[in-house]
């Protein structure tokens, strides 16, 4: 057993630096990749993560719109004042 597969050193990474070492550069990404897929770029995924916050957010506005709704009826039915009515008073 080597040193290096003593410290957990995989192969692939052995071969990394192997090539590395004789050429003074590391071999490109597609050899080091194990998926054939391509990589989604960066676009992509800031696109699909402000889709996903947008329909976060969504939801989140939907449920204090109820609140809301159900504080008003809460105030007329108790005789409160509501929000409505103590913004024209000022």
């Amino acid at each position: 057993m080597s040193w290096a597969h003593f410290c957990g050193a995989s192969t692939s990474i052995l071969r990394c630096c192997r090539v590395g070492a004789n050429s003074w550069e590391l071999p490109t990404a597609p050899h080091l990749r194990r998926s054939g897929g391509p990589k989604p770029d960066a676009a992509a995924r800031q696109i699909k993560h402000l889709n996903l916050d947008n329909a976060r957010l969504r939801r989140r506005l939907e449920r204090a719109e109820l609140i809301i709704d159900a504080q008003k009826k809460l105030c007329v039915a108790l005789g409160l004042p509501t929000a409505d009515e103590t913004s024209g008073d000022e």
